[in-house]
């Protein structure tokens, strides 16, 4: 079955009934109220198929249908532009192809979208409702990064050893729906020691991937400063038991594994005790407008 949501171009709004806004673009949820002043909605485009960016036509040169009354081939006002795959990089292509921009995330392609009046069903999270952060600077013993709401993290290695990484180590170890990066620049970890991050503003249940801790022949312990809930994990097991279901520390042998830690949060820490070459980690939150 496709998914869709209504949209509606209104001129002489605002339009009173709980629809997101882009000028005279107006976006219907589950909220919304479609009846309210004689507004006609039309049903956009199967979000299965790909990410689309709406915006509002003011020639009339689309039609579509009626999503009160079904009525056919009136002109909606409202077109669409969708992308190939739905994926991120086939959304900044679309992006970019459309408008001559150069955009190398899709958090960037949404935010100018969003302050050009379109509306675009890119959010960057995974259909777990994850997002990943997106990594700006990367040094021996230092990083920083960028998500949701132009939240900030930074990020300390207390003996250094971090390094770029593209992507993190064999992503595709992760299941798809939790949207782990495929691409981009990630931390590769080198050293033992103690690695803090710290947010700009207090988040909301932040989640930690990490990809090859340890070896099949080393195992790696890390040793966490807040209790998580352990999300994934293969060749992952957890110690220190926090109740509900929470740990403290996870030990990793070729280990993969995404923790989640619970709450509101500014800053954690997790303790490498052993060195290894190497495993690669990347920071993110479930989506904080909720």
């Amino acid at each position: 079955m496709a998914t869709s949501r209504p949209f509606s171009r209104y001129t002489n709004g605002p339009l009173s009934n709980n629809a997101e806004q882009r000028g005279n673009l107006y976006v219907g949820n589950e909220n919304t109220l479609l009846d309210v002043g004689g507004v006609k909605w039309w049903n956009g485009p199967d979000e299965d198929l790909g990410y689309f960016i709406a915006y509002e036509d003011n020639q009339g040169a689309h039609n579509g249908r009626n999503s009160l009354d079904r009525t056919n081939d009136i002109p909606a006002f409202v077109g669409f532009k969708r992308s190939a795959e739905k994926t991120e990089a086939s959304f900044i292509e679309l992006v970019n192809n459309s408008f001559e921009q150069t955009f190398t995330t899709g958090l960037e392609a949404k935010a100018w979208l969003d302050a050009n009046g379109y509306w675009s069903s890119f959010s960057g999270f995974g259909s777990s409702g994850f997002q990943w952060m997106t990594m700006t600077n990367i040094s021996d013993r230092n990083a920083s990064g960028i998500g949701q709401n132009n939240i900030t993290v930074s990020i300390t290695q207390s003996e250094g050893g971090m390094e770029i990484e593209n992507g993190m180590y064999s992503a595709t170890t992760f299941p798809e729906e939790y949207g782990v990066p495929l691409d981009g620049n990630q931390i590769r970890n080198t050293s033992s020691g103690v690695f803090t991050a710290t947010f700009s503003q207090p988040v909301l249940n932040p989640l930690v991937a990490f990809a090859s801790v340890g070896n099949p022949g080393l195992q790696v312990p890390v040793q966490s400063t807040l209790p998580f809930t352990p999300i994934f994990g293969q060749a992952t097991t957890y110690q220190n038991p926090e109740g509900d279901g929470m740990y403290s520390m996870f030990t990793g042998q070729e280990g993969f594994n995404i923790i989640r830690i619970e709450g509101t949060v500014s800053s954690v820490s997790f303790t490498y005790d052993v060195t290894e070459y190497y495993c690669t980690i990347c920071f993110g939150f479930v989506d904080q407008n909720i």
